[in-house]
Order: structure tokens, then sequence, then C-alpha cells
């Protein structure tokens, strides 16, 4: 319960934070980054409400897999047919077998009644006038039978025996009850009267009880004049037989091909075109809803990977929102575009190619020259799971992710002009490759590998021109740099560097040569090394302003600090970093080469001024000449540090050697360390040890020992 009231706890932490005032501005760009993201992800499974039954279709529609769905008109219709041939079902009807028994209950009691007044006639009389007296009652309208009977039948009956009479009467009853419950049969003539097949039943039925001879025609002419008619159909049996019936039907169904063209525009819909679209899951409201839904969740998992990712590889990037809007803002156009090329496939007559149109690789590199090459890693995984879901192909997913990824390796490489036609041309050459690899594995592909291949290619060419004329614009408004912008800035042509060589050669002299200990030293450590060598070019341009006030830019000539006081040359000294980062601001140089200038003293002392100050007033504090910063924050800029005070350090050296260079170079990186001056970057002690032998190496080939030549006295001016 615990671990769970602290999970709660953290939750509601984290959601209170994000409506916070300070995180309000976040908050708002992650809720319209995502649910840009999630329209533009969801667009595509907007039901085709354009599509009426009876009119023209607005555009083509094709299937983008093979699959099959039942026709469920054709089997409804198949169902009517199977159930249309179901045998009729009679049931004999209870309520005309009880009639029928009445009837002959009251036919026999009436008998019963006339054969007693017959026996009582009987007695004195011959047997002419008791049958004559028979006759009479028999024709008379009072007397009357529900079963009819025969004169003849009549006059049987009524000379039969007691005993023959009761065995008649009994036979009679069991035969019509019997042949009344298996069910009596009409003739197909006239439905009033009995079919011969149930009179041949009822004959059947009588010959099995064998009576007497005498009795037996009297009982079957008993029983064919009381039967009647008594099936009727059995709605229940016939529904029971026919929805068995159309249980057994198989369903109907209909197979769609991959490609398969489902409606062209400007055909009339039909309702089987909607039966198609639904079963593309194209049409209904309730697939469209739950696949909005699930999209959406799928944006906001890939949100917060990108927000880890940031805190991970980047979180320097989080306090600038300009950039961290401008990182949105490529991702969601990326996918517009991805979602606009996707759309091509089912609209446009193209063979699905257009999938591997997804400027994922142009992405990729310009979040790599914002947030770096890991972080742009990231974002090229997410957009790839992007261009998958909105493709739904597993290819153009595979290719854009292969060709980010090679972009991003591609482009951090570029160290010349020439490397970006190289660049392009891997980018270009791998999403071709990309696009016939994934082609040739799908043996019912319906693209034509050419035509694919050809289109990839495209792709890469324009993704990196868009990539190109994207770094300018992005290093133009926003604070980064990315390697062309660098190499640009290290050309001589530069106005600052001409305006350094002209006024303060010695200061150019200098820059250069750090420049070439900065760049062997961050190649050493993994930093920038482009970055290194271009901001020790600029490190020191302050300089240019007041030259003469700098040792190296005084050649033999009477030093300026003689004459004023040691507060004034600290003022002067210091000045030229503040002087440096205006004109950089003014030339509008990148903020990492702005940061490089500001930062390569941090607030170390300076320690020849403070000592001359001490001399005069000894409660001078230590404070109070040291640059106000602030300290390195990057890699790049503590290694221009180290380069500048070695490089002016070892220069200062009297004939120098191997070991002296050696332990110049430790006292100087060690009384860094010691002075916290490395304490808000991320430069390691494994970093400064090798610092320290690239350094010395590149110091011992700068200032190796040199023969003498013969006669070289004489050649030197005097």
């Amino acid at each position: 319960m615990d671990f769970i009231k602290k999970k709660f706890a953290c939750v509601k932490e984290v959601l209170s934070s994000a409506f916070s005032p300070e995180h309000l501005a976040y908050t708002v760009i992650a809720l319209v980054s995502w649910l840009l993201l999630s329209a533009i992800l969801c667009y595509h499974q907007m039901p085709y409400d354009k599509f009426v039954v009876g009119e023209p279709a607005s555009h083509d529609v094709k299937a983008y897999d093979n699959f099959k769905f039942e026709d469920k008109e054709a089997t409804e219709a198949a169902k009517a047919k199977a159930a249309k041939f179901v045998p009729k079902v009679f049931t004999p009807d209870r309520t005309v077998t009880n009639r029928v028994m009445k009837s002959l209950e009251y036919t026999f009691s009436k008998i019963e009644e006339e054969r007693l007044k017959y026996k009582d006639s009987s007695v004195d009389g011959n047997v002419k006038d008791l049958r004559k007296i028979a006759e009479s009652r028999i024709l008379k309208p009072e007397i009357s039978f529900p079963v009819f009977l025969s004169r003849e039948l009549f006059d049987d009956l009524m000379e039969l025996s007691d005993e023959s009479f009761n065995s008649v009467r009994i036979s009679v009853r069991a035969v019509t009850l019997e042949v009344m419950n298996k069910g009596i049969d009409a003739s197909e003539g006239n439905e009033n009267l009995v079919s011969e097949e149930s009179i041949e039943s009822i004959r059947k039925t009588v010959e099995s009880l064998k009576p007497p001879e005498d009795e037996e025609s009297i009982i079957f002419s008993i029983v064919c004049s009381a039967v009647r008619p008594n099936k009727v159909l059995d709605w229940v049996a016939i529904k029971d037989q026919q929805q068995k019936k159309m249980d057994a039907v198989n369903p109907v169904t209909i197979s769609v091909a991959k490609g398969q063209t489902i409606v062209r525009e400007g055909e009339i819909v039909t309702p089987q075109h909607l039966e198609i679209l639904q079963a593309m899951d194209m049409y209904s409201p309730s697939i469209f809803f739950k696949t909005s839904f699930a999209g959406c969740v799928a944006v906001l998992m890939m949100m917060l990977l990108f927000y880890f990712g940031i805190r991970e590889f980047c979180p320097s990037l989080i306090a600038d929102k300009r950039l961290l809007i401008l990182m949105c803002s490529i991702m969601i156009v990326t996918a517009l575009v991805c979602r606009i090329s996707a759309s091509f496939n089912d609209f446009l007559d193209m063979k699905r190619v257009f999938i591997y149109v997804a400027p994922v690789a142009a992405a990729s590199i310009l979040i790599q020259l914002i947030g770096g090459t890991s972080l742009s890693f990231l974002c090229t995984i997410i957009l790839s799971m992007l261009v998958a879901m909105m493709s739904k192909s597993a290819s153009s997913s595979f290719t854009a992710l292969f060709t980010g990824i090679t972009a991003v390796m591609a482009f951090s490489g570029i160290r010349r002009r020439m490397d970006m036609i190289w660049s392009t041309l891997i980018i270009v050459s791998v999403n071709m490759v990309g696009a016939w690899i994934m082609i040739s594995f799908k043996p019912n592909a319906v693209e034509p590998i050419m035509t694919a291949v050809l289109v990839a290619g495209s792709n890469g060419f324009i993704s990196s021109l868009v990539a190109i004329g994207g770094m300018f614009f992005v290093e133009y408004l926003f604070p980064v740099v990315s390697n062309l912008r660098l190499l640009d800035l290290a050309s001589p042509m530069e106005p600052l560097l001409q305006e350094l060589t002209s006024k303060a050669p010695g200061t150019h002299v200098h820059s250069v040569l750090v420049a070439n200990l900065a760049e062997a030293g961050a190649a050493a450590i993994g930093a920038n090394a482009l970055l290194a060598r271009v901001g020790a070019y600029y490190h020191d341009i302050g300089k240019s302003r007041q030259p003469s006030m700098f040792i190296e830019n005084q050649f033999g000539a009477a030093n300026p600090h003689d004459s004023v006081t040691s507060t004034l040359s600290k003022v002067i000294i210091i000045s030229h970093v503040k002087q440096g980062v205006e004109m950089a601001k003014k030339y509008r140089l990148p903020d990492p080469i702005i940061d490089i200038i500001e930062q390569h003293h941090g607030t170390s002392l300076i320690r020849y001024f403070h000592s001359k100050a001490l001399k005069v007033n000894k409660d001078v504090r230590e404070h109070d000449f040291r640059y106000p910063g602030p300290k390195p924050q990057t890699k790049e800029a503590a290694v221009v540090m180290m380069a500048d005070s070695i490089e002016a350090a070892v220069r200062s050296l009297k004939s120098p050697d191997g070991s002296k260079i050696e332990a110049m170079i430790d006292a100087i990186i060690n009384g860094m360390l010691n002075d916290g001056q490395f304490n808000e970057c991320e430069i390691s002690f494994k970093d400064i040890s090798k610092l320290k032998k690239v350094f010395l190496k590149s110091m011992n080939s700068l200032y190796h020992t040199r023969i003498e030549y013969p006669d070289q006295k004489k050649y030197m001016r005097k």
C-alpha cells in the first residue's frame, strides 16, 4: 500500500508541476504537439463519408492488403434459398380429433338407444314389422347421427348381438383414436375429404386388430365415416428445420487482392462497395474511434520517450523553449509529409511507391544539429514508427529508419564542402538499396521495383537538399551551429579574422596555434574538434580593439602596462573578453562560439598583475583580479581554456625541452583543476589525462630541437 501511495503522490506531483506557472509553457508545447501528431496519425482512419450508394465515387480506393470478407447479401440469399426448400411439416390437430371422438361417442349412444327400442318392439311382432318400425324411426327428422351411417350399415348394427356391438364400439373408438393421432391427410381435390392414403392406413389398422369377419367391414365403414382430415402445418417445426438449413449454409466470401481497385473515381457506389470499405476498416465510425484512441495513446508513448530522451541526451535543450518548439515543429512537419505521401498510395494509381517518400533523413539531420547524435537517433526511431503506422507498411519504416541513421552518421562527419556531396550520395544509395531490399523480400509486392527504387533515391536526394537548406535557416534563427557553418567561420576571409590578422597579428598567430592544440585535444576526448578549432580562432578577437596592450603584439616595443597601475591593467586585460563577446554578437557568430569566447578564461586569476598589485598594496583582494566568468560549460570551452594557457606559457619558456614542457602542462592543468575551473562542465579525469598527452605531443612537435646550418650566422642581420 505504501508503494502505491508513493506512486500516486509522484503522479500528483508531476501533474501539479506540469500546470505550475514556470512549467505551463512546456505543458502547452507538449499538448499542442500531441494533438497535432495524433490528428496527423489518425486522419487516414476517418470514414469515407463522401461515398453514398447511388452516387459517383469521389476518388479511387485500392486494397492495401490481401483479405477476404463475407458478402452478407449473398449469404442471406443463399440462406433464404435453403429455407425455401424445407418440406412442409404437418401435425395432427387435437381439436379435430377430440371433436371426431365426441361425435363418435354420441353416435354410438344414439344407436344404442335405437337398439333398445328395436328390442322392445320385436318381442311380439315379426321381423318385417320390426324393420319397418326401425326404418320409420331412422327416417324421422328428430333422429340423426353426427357420424353418417348408411341404411345397410345401420341395419347391421341393429342386428348385432350386444357382445358384438360392444366389441365393434370399442374397436371403432380405438382405431379412430389411433389413426387420428397419426394424422389424417386431406384429399388433393377436396380438403374436406379423406385421402386414399389415409383410408388405406385405416384399413391396415383395422386388419391389425383381427376382428371377426362380420365385424371388420362394420368397423372399417364406421371409422371411414367418422374420421376427418386433421393435419395442419407445424410452423414451429418448419421454422426449426429452416433454421437448421440456414445454419448449415457456408458464408459467401469475396476475395480482394492487394492493390485491387475497390471503387474508381466517378463509378456509381453500390452497397457491395460499402461492404468492402467496411471490411477494410475504412467506413465504420466505431473502427475510427477505436483506431483513433489507439493512435493517441501511441503518440503519447512516443512523446514520453522523446521527453526522457531529451533529459538523458540533451538536458540543456529543456531550458531553451525556442529550440524545443523547433524540434517539435520538425517532427510534426515530417509526420505531415509522411501522411501526405502515405495518402498518395491510396488515392493515386502509383503502385504504393509513395511509401518511400518519407523525409525522415532530413529531420534526423536537423535534429542532430539541434540536440546531438544520440537524440537524433531516438527521434529517427520515433518517426520511423509513425511512418509504419501511417503507411501500414514495414517496408517504409525500415527504409526510413536505416536512411535516417545513415544520414546522421554521414552529415556528422562533414569537414569539407565535398563531404556534403559524398554524404548526399550515401543517403541516396542507402535509400535506394533499402527500398530494393524490402520489395525483394515481399513475394506478393505490387510495387514495381524500379519505380520504387527511383522514388526512394529521389527522396534521399531531396531530403539532403532540405537538410542542407534547413541548416542555414536553423543556424540563422536559433543558437545552434553546424559543421558547415563552422567551416565558413574558419575561412581567413571572415571579417573578424581579417581584422584580427591586420590589427593583432601576434594574437592571430597565437590563436592559430591554440586552434591546433584545441582540435587535437577535443578529438582525443570525443568532443567537437571542429567547434574547438573555430572557437580558438575567435577566442581572443577582443584583443584587436587594443592590440598593443597584449605582449604578443608588442614585438619588442615598450610595454604600455609599465606606465599604468595594476588595477587599470587588470581592467584592460579583462575587457578583451567582454569586447570579444560584443564583436561576436555584432557579427552574428553562433552561440557556441560566443560561449567559448566568454568562458575561455573562466574565473581564473590574472596572476602577473595580482602579484604586481600586492607589491604596492598587500590588502589587494584576489577576487578583484579574477575574470568574471562564467567557468567553462562545455568540453570544447574547457579544451580551449587549457590550450590557450599552455601555448602562451610554453612559448614563454627559454630553451623549451620535453621535460620542461611536460612540467609546464602539468602545472597549468593541475592549477586549473585545483582552482575549480572545470567544475561546471562534463570533463573527467580520464579526459584530462588524455589531454595532457595530446598537448605534450603537440607542443614537442612544435618546439622540437633544430640543427644549426653551416654559415648560418653570416646570413643573419646584424
